[in-house]
């Protein structure tokens, strides 16, 4: 039997780097790829090839960078009839072995599934920071490094927690975040805004505005620990009272802060639920909306006229779902089209007939 494939795309494919290999991986025997390893797919790449990582149950393990890579998953929590995610063990970014040059420096991460996301340093191996990274719709448990690392593109992502930076020249934007435990001694030129924070932020030198910092479980605080930092139109919200003092004090300024005050959620949640969205959990609704009601004090309140929180500024979150949904937090990549409908054109064929399949497909805004 012979196959047609007629192909309508919703959108063109983005350009690549010149001369850049594009390779596909899948462990999924009903969604074979080119490699059926992670590992293998890295050794056959060269320096800024892109590798396209299928959906799979299970987990394509851990991984060690030492070049620069395009990594683009089919989502974190796509809502998909076969409900499989891009789920990688962890990810360590480094210094290819002295007398080598190769670091991870300039790598991307699209729609992917990481408990833990690594930025290392080691002083036999190179001298600098990794740098030069972008993270866009993943979901990652632990974001970590263990020296100075700059020009980071940190946005739309779901993170359970980031720690241990000494942060230059990065963004950090629309994103739904734990805790943000940088260094408050080393770090200038940061730029962190529209996130929702839950529990804490320790950073210095950075331009801090139009975030939520919302903590409004039993109990729930949130603390600070800054130097250098602008504090401009940001909400604060806890169950134990923000002091106005914590922020704006020592080498700290801001203004037009809103301090103790609801933004008004559509659905109130806290960030603890929809850090722990699965397939499974939660099954029913209600669901986290953190879409900001007309009476929020946070509308229309940013600096730069548009909403405080995820849905404003320069990366407003793309909804996963338009409708009430635990799939909204987690929107594909928008890197590549995602098939929405096929169609079989004729069902009955004859022995050593064709069959003409057609594939209707979009890309994720």
């Amino acid at each position: 039997m012979k196959t047609n494939l007629l192909l309508a795309l919703g959108a063109t494919m983005f350009a690549f780097t010149a001369n850049a290999t594009v390779r596909t991986v899948s462990n999924n025997v009903n969604s074979p790829g080119q490699y059926t390893t992670l590992q293998a797919a890295y050794d056959a790449s060269s320096s800024n090839d892109t590798l396209y990582i299928h959906a799979s149950e299970t987990s394509y393990g851990n991984l060690t960078m030492e070049k620069p890579l395009v990594l683009i998953g089919e989502g974190a929590l796509p809502n998909k009839q076969i409900q499989y995610k891009t789920q990688i063990g962890g990810i360590t970014l480094t210094y290819a072995p002295f007398p080598a040059t190769t670091t991870a420096s300039g790598s991307k991460f699209y729609g992917m599934d990481i408990p833990n996301l690594i930025l290392n340093n080691s002083a036999s191996t190179g001298t600098g920071g990794i740098g030069n990274i972008t993270v866009s719709r993943c979901k990652i448990g632990s974001f970590n490094g263990n020296a100075t690392h700059s020009n980071l593109i940190i946005f739309q992502n779901v993170i359970s927690s980031v720690t241990g930076f000494k942060l230059f020249n990065s963004v950090f934007s629309n994103n739904i975040v734990g805790g943000f435990n940088c260094s408050s001694a080393e770090g200038a030129n940061n730029l962190i805004s529209n996130n929702v924070i839950q529990s804490y932020l320790y950073v210095k030198g950075a331009v801090i505005s139009n975030n939520i910092f919302y903590h409004f479980a039993s109990g729930g605080s949130i603390t600070f620990i800054n130097n250098a930092c602008t504090f401009s139109k940001n909400i604060f919200y806890a169950f134990t009272p923000v002091d106005s003092a914590a922020i704006i004090s020592g080498s700290n300024t801001g203004s037009g802060n809103l301090f103790n005050i609801d933004p008004v959620y559509t659905t109130p949640a806290t960030s603890d639920q929809i850090r722990a969205y699965t397939y499974t959990n939660p099954e029913t609704a209600p669901f986290a909306n953190l879409h900001l009601q007309a009476s929020s004090p946070g509308k229309n309140y940013g600096t730069d006229g548009t909403d405080v929180g995820i849905y404003g500024g320069g990366y407003p979150w793309v909804d996963g779902e338009a409708v009430d949904s635990r799939f909204r937090y987690f929107p594909m990549s928008k890197q590549v089209p995602h098939m929405i409908e096929m169609n079989v054109l004729n069902p009955t064929i004859p022995v050593n007939g064709t069959l003409n399949v057609e594939f209707n497909a979009r890309s994720q805004n």
